[in-house]
Formats: structure tokens, C-alpha cells, sequence
């Protein structure tokens, strides 16, 4: 099995009424993700999406949601921390063979020690640089 979490993004489909985060997020990398979703669905069968949330924490990537507008700031970080490192020490006992991150600094605040959560046999990796290197 493997793990994907994507930082939400300033832009966001549909209304107000709750969707999918997966469908609500707009961003690059959300865009791109539909679309292999789309594509490839036999290869992404064992692929989990968690959506990273300012306002919501770390949820499903199927969880229906509102429109809301917040921005991860370090105060919101701070806020965060307690619940999305549960969450995340949560996911991490289901087994997880890789692990991918497409989170910003910002959002890794709120994940503070996520390290030490993650067994040493399970492949991790943490997308930075450019949107075009994190897309590829």
C-alpha cells in the first residue's frame, strides 16, 4: 500500500455545499492527481489519498468538505499539531510500504516529528523544490 498527502490549495472547486477534499482542491498537484486517478486506475488501486487541510487537519481524501478559505500559517500550524500527528501516527499503523508528502514547510510544521512515527523499513519521501520538479 502506499500513501499520498497533498497540502490543500488556495484554489477550490464547487460551492459551498460539502464535496470530496479530492474533488474540492484545486492545485497543480491535485489536478495532476485526478487525472492518474483517471488513467491509471489499476496501478493506482493501492494508493491512499489523505488531503492536508488548514482548516481541517489531515483527512481522507474521499472525506466531504465544505468550501472554507484558511491558509496554513504558523499559528494554524502550532494549532494543528496535536490532531494531525495523531492522525498521522494513525495512518502509519495501517502498513504502508512508501510514503510520499506534498507538503510545504509550513505544512510539515504541523507534522513536527512525523520522522520518528514512520518504521525504518518504510520508503518516504517529501516532494520540494519547484512546482514543476514536485508535479514530475
Amino acid at each position: 500500500m502506499r500513501l499520498l498527502i497533498l497540502s490543500c490549495s488556495a484554489g477550490k472547486r464547487g460551492h459551498a455545499e460539502p464535496i470530496p477534499a479530492l474533488d474540492r482542491y484545486d492545485g497543480s498537484l491535485w489536478r495532476v492527481l485526478r487525472s492518474y486517478l483517471h488513467e491509471q486506475p489499476i496501478v493506482a488501486a493501492d494508493l491512499h489519498v489523505y488531503g492536508f487541510s488548514a482548516e481541517f487537519g489531515l483527512i481522507p481524501g474521499d472525506q466531504r468538505i465544505p468550501h472554507y478559505d484558511r491558509t496554513m500559517d504558523s499559528e494554524q500550524a502550532d494549532a494543528l499539531r496535536p490532531h494531525v500527528r495523531e492522525a498521522f501516527a494513525t495512518l502509519i499503523g495501517q502498513g504502508y510500504a512508501q510514503i510520499c508528502l506534498g507538503v510545504s514547510d509550513r505544512y510539515l510544521r504541523a507534522m513536527d516529528g512525523w520522522e520518528v512515527l514512520v518504521p525504518v523499513d518504510v520508503d518516504v519521501r517529501v516532494t520540494d523544490g519547484t512546482m514543476g520538479m514536485k508535479l514530475g
